[in-house]
């Protein structure tokens, strides 16, 4: 195809502009449960309740984090993988 039969790829652009915000909610996520962490490992509970409300915790932070990296990775392996250039009449050349 003509190169003059191009156009940028603006869902990639989009992605690509994404990739920064994204990268810092997952780190915010990662850090969601270092409050609780703080005032447990102070002492601010203690019973066998509050063990069990700490494993709660450990185990959402966990799973949270591991499912913010997972958005993030699914995120920049569909940038890299979107052609900088696509036919003018692609879907993905639309403006948002």
């Amino acid at each position: 195809m003509p190169e003059d039969d191009q156009v940028p790829n603006r869902y990639r652009e989009r992605l690509g502009r994404a990739l920064p915000r994204a990268h810092r909610q997952a780190e915010l996520v990662g850090r969601a449960f270092a409050r609780v962490d703080r005032a447990m490992a102070a002492g601010a509970w203690d019973s066998p309740l509050a063990q069990t409300f700490y494993d709660g915790c450990v185990e959402a932070q966990h799973s949270a984090t591991v499912s913010a990296g997972g958005c993030v990775d699914d995120m920049e392996l569909r940038h890299r993988r979107e052609p900088a250039l696509v036919p003018r009449d692609d879907r993905s050349a639309r403006p948002s």
